[in-house]
């Protein structure tokens, strides 16, 4: 009973790593791993009694490479099988399985689907919960694809220019409340807003800076998680009405067409780097309340603060903002992988501890520690960087350009970018396209290149899987019977005895004799019952039977006389029947 539990758990720990946990190990570790546990599973319940039915007599079995070489075997087709089942069905059952856990667990369900960076035909990746919260995920693993998911058409050549100037920053929506390390709206109803006399929607008062009139198209999401989106920094829209969730948040309605949205947004793009040097900025004046909370425990909150004091410094708000933003891209690694072993909450074990984190950490810290100053700040999600295809006018964002960066609110300035996550050499400008390249083209391989990312190459991989099966299926078959055949005389040759007295040789003569003759001894059969089973009895039978019992189970000595003249006449008895 217990060997067959340790073996059930060595299975499922199997079937674990096979799934793909540790999700930092390479696919070839875990199934080794896998493979491992299972072996260790079997060998450890093979290593059981059998007993025979007749009292005082026993049998063991002893486990050989034999055993280990086809469990070995048969567990690799069943790895095979494995990847054959994963590779050709995981969207079914995929499905079924996110269906059960939303039903069942629905809020685990949502905040899985944060942390696994799993958008559906949302863009981006950027998934919220019921209420529009978004939690950080305490750990996370994320693989972003290069599918395209954004285009931006400037509205002149003069606007296409400034934006290549620096970095273009989308923006799909923005949290202000910060609690329980979740970001989400501040409190307040959603409010309608529709189109005046000339279609547009005014968001925001206008601001200082270069006001970009652009289109912008993208996809849709059945889930009704479609924000308004557009360049940083969106004063004016001309689609509606628009549900207001929160100062930069507003939801679209449905599109007019099943390809998705196209409409046109005006936005005044401003960042940390285009403020005037040397000035002294009002940065509290104007902002809306909630926006300089640091949430936490009292020590929590003292720890941010002290630090963000320590790094910003004296000097104006634009260098106490340069001096932090500096500070967590040069202090703090970019990393898409985050362990967490301890499970603290996200952004201490971000600045604190582990102290690497993907693009979210670096905006939510960037912005507690602003607030730990007193100025106003949000978190925005989008994109940043994009590709300007000359020939087709167009900037494209993809997948693994979905970015999230802090806002400051100031004084005559409005909401103004602050990226402190690290940039790649040559990040801090939109990349352009080659004279040569062609946007259809690029598309065209970025669609088959998301195809493979997601599995649907897999058609290739079924015939290779199943035939992987077979082959581990035969050779563990063909071993098992191996061992089978050479276990019949090897468990025969383990005398039935009380002791531990090694195995007399007229014992091991007549095993052999048996099997040569075509009738081996099973594993626990007693010696009268081999004698009944034989076709004809040998003539020396009544006297093996007389000594043998005589000498193993009734206390009679052994005479090694009886042994040679025994040993010697089924020595001939075999050479008759070989």
């Amino acid at each position: 009973m217990v060997r067959g539990g340790i073996l059930a758990l060595c299975a499922a720990l199997a079937y674990v790593f096979l799934r793909g946990w540790p999700e930092q190990f390479p696919a070839l570790m875990r199934a080794c791993l896998a493979v491992l546990a299972l072996v260790a599973g079997a060998g450890l319940w093979l290593r059981r009694e059998v007993r025979s039915g007749e009292p005082g007599a026993r049998n063991r079995r002893r486990a050989n490479w034999l055993d280990y070489a086809a469990i070995g075997l048969a567990v690799l087709a069943v790895e095979s099988g494995f990847l054959w089942l994963f590779g050709t069905a995981p969207p079914v059952l995929e499905t079924v399985a996110a269906r059960v856990e939303a039903s069942l667990r629905p809020e685990v369900a949502a905040q899985r689907a944060i942390e696994n960076g799993a958008g559906g035909g949302r863009p981006g990746n950027w998934l919220w919960t019921d209420g529009e919260r978004r939690p950080l995920p305490r750990r996370t693993s994320f693989t972003p694809g290069s599918k395209p998911e954004v285009f931006i058409r400037p509205g002149d050549a003069g606007d296409a220019e400034a934006l290549l100037e620096g970095r273009v920053y989308v923006r799909s929506f923005a949290l202000a409340k910060y609690a329980e390390a979740t970001w989400e709206p501040l409190s307040g109803l959603p409010l309608t807003l529709k189109p005046g006399e000339r279609g547009v929607i005014e968001l925001t008062a206008g601001k200082p800076g270069r006001a970009i009139r652009h289109e912008v198209f993208h996809g849709y999401d059945a889930s009704g998680q479609n924000p308004l989106t557009g360049l940083q920094g969106a004063v004016a829209a001309e689609i509606g009405p628009l549900r207001r969730i929160d100062d930069g948040f507003h939801l679209l309605p449905p599109p007019v067409s099943e390809g998705g949205y196209q409409y046109h947004v005006t936005s005044t793009p401003l960042a940390v780097d285009d403020l005037p040097d040397g000035v002294l900025l009002e940065a509290r004046k104007g902002a809306p309340d909630g926006l300089t909370d640091v949430a936490g425990d009292g020590v929590f909150r003292e720890r941010v603060g002290r630090l963000a004091r320590e790094v910003a410094g004296e000097g104006s708000v634009k260098e106490q903002l340069v001096a932090l933003r500096d500070y967590l891209r040069s202090g703090i690694a970019y990393s898409l992988f985050t362990e967490n072993r301890d499970d603290l909450d996200p952004i201490e074990n971000f600045l604190f501890h582990e102290k690497r984190g993907h693009c979210e950490f670096f905006a939510t810290s960037a912005a507690l520690m602003v607030r730990s100053l007193g100025l106003p700040s949000r978190v925005a999600y989008g994109w940043a960087g994009g590709t300007w295809y000359e020939s087709s006018g167009l900037f494209v964002f993809r997948a693994n350009e979905a970015h999230a960066w802090t806002e400051i609110w100031l004084e005559n300035y409005g909401w103004v970018v602050m990226d402190a996550t690290p940039q790649q050499p040559g990040g801090e400008r939109a990349r352009v396209a080659p004279p040569e390249s062609d946007l259809s083209r690029d598309l065209a391989e970025s669609a088959g290149a998301e195809a493979d990312e997601d599995g649907s190459g897999s058609d290739a991989l079924a015939p290779i899987a199943l035939g992987l099966v077979a082959l581990f299926a035969v050779l563990a078959g063909g071993l098992g019977g191996l061992r089978f055949r050479r276990s019949a005389v090897e468990a025969a040759a383990s005398v039935p005895r009380h002791s531990s007295e090694p195995v007399p040789g007229y014992w091991q003569a007549w095993c052999q004799a048996c099997a040569a003759h075509g009738h081996p001894m099973p594993p626990g059969a007693t010696l009268r019952r081999q004698i009944a089973k034989l076709p004809e009895v040998p003539d020396f039978a009544a006297e093996l039977v007389r000594y043998h019992y005589a000498t193993r189970y009734e206390g009679g000595e052994p005479s090694r006389a009886t042994e040679r003249r025994l040993k010697r006449r089924i020595a001939d008895w075999r050479g008759g029947g070989s």
